[in-house]
């Protein structure tokens, strides 16, 4: 399968990089950027996760085309994507990427971090960001604080939901992940946020398994 297949204003969020997607990527493209339901991507390290990923990000954004699959009319923080992962130089590391490739210097979308080192202006930010990228005891922290001052509206916004490293559910960390995803979907399934539906992409690392990809319906009595 190859990035020719995507719309045209898509195309550009890949640079160059490859023309084609690999086998995982391939078999996880109509899930990821056709899809409607959540999506759990279990692979080594190194097997193109990222893609998957970022895939599942354009598709949140395929309302947003001018007809033909033309030019992308800027979302305004109108349909989010929210990117969790465990520590805040992955979380800093995606930023770099995604801002080359899906950000000002991309695809146009605009990414706000959220981690310890994000003062009160930063945070202000995030109503007005497309994709937001966090750990999760930052996350948790600041929704819990956020909510009782009433500033969690952007909340229904958020049309996707990436967990990375989903496996720490099972360790000490686990319990902000948990309190996460609970405050996240405690309104019942995500919202269709402008047009998109509301969804969770949840990529895990198995230590000695080869590559799966797992489609399910979303369930919320399992999240």
């Amino acid at each position: 399968m190859g990035v020719a297949e995507l719309p045209a204003a898509f195309r550009g969020a890949f640079g160059g990089r490859f023309r084609y997607f690999n086998a995982l990527q391939s078999a996880c493209f109509a899930g990821a950027f056709g899809g409607a339901g959540s999506l759990v991507v279990a692979a080594p390290t190194g097997s193109g996760k990222t893609v998957v990923m970022e895939l599942a990000i354009l598709g949140l954004h395929r309302v947003g085309l001018a007809p033909g699959g033309g030019a992308l009319a800027p979302p305004g923080g109108r349909r989010k994507a929210v990117y969790i992962a465990p520590m805040k130089a992955l979380v800093q590391e995606k930023a770099d990427e995604w801002a080359r490739c899906l950000g000002p210097g991309g695809l146009g979308l605009t990414l706000a971090t959220l981690t310890s080192d994000t003062d009160l202006e930063g945070q202000a930010r995030l109503p007005q960001a497309d994709i937001i990228l966090t750990t999760p005891e930052k996350f948790d922290s600041a929704t819990r604080r956020g909510a009782g001052r009433g500033s969690m509206a952007f909340f229904a916004d958020i049309g996707l939901v990436i967990i990375d490293e989903v496996h720490i559910l099972n360790d000490e960390r686990g319990k902000s992940l948990e309190a996460v995803v609970a405050r996240l979907r405690l309104g019942g399934p995500l919202p269709a946020a402008a047009g998109a539906p509301g969804r969770v992409l949840r990529r895990e690392r198995p230590p000695h398994r080869p590559p799966q990809v797992r489609r399910r319906e979303r369930d919320d009595s399992q999240r």
